[in-house]
């Protein structure tokens, strides 16, 4: 994995490679709104580099992934280089041009997905 990331307080259990915002009743909150603009990061399995790395534990303060390569929940299809979204439940979805804007893009994908189901697909977060 090469992320960047930091741990938050989290209002509820995060798995990895959940799409999180800022918000809930502690700092973050898993995503339940498709093309939210306020898409923040996604919960990291082994970042490179960890800020606040003493605040708490992955239960608590789960490692959120600002930046960088990550495994993200991806639903449905895409190609290599598509922009991604949140689609709900904590998961991302790859989304027309038309459909993206500045504050909803959560990253791109980094290879070609094929498969529809939901499953973790790496991708690169932080960029539009």
């Amino acid at each position: 994995y090469a992320d960047l990331a930091e741990r938050y307080a989290s209002d509820m259990p995060l798995q990895v490679g959940e799409v999180v915002v800022l918000g809930g009743t502690e700092e973050v909150t898993k995503c339940v709104e498709e093309y939210s603009n306020a898409v923040f990061g996604v919960v990291s399995d082994s970042p490179a580099f960890l800020m606040n790395a003493q605040a708490g534990n992955n239960e608590t303060h789960p490692m959120i992934a600002l930046k960088g390569r990550v495994y993200v929940k991806v639903k449905g299809t895409g190609q290599a280089g598509d922009r991604l979204v949140s689609a709900g439940n904590g998961e991302a979805k790859v989304a027309d041009l038309a459909e993206c804007n500045h504050f909803n893009v959560l990253g791109r994908l980094i290879k070609t997905k094929y498969n529809e189901d939901t499953q973790l697909t790496e991708c690169v977060i932080g960029v539009k």
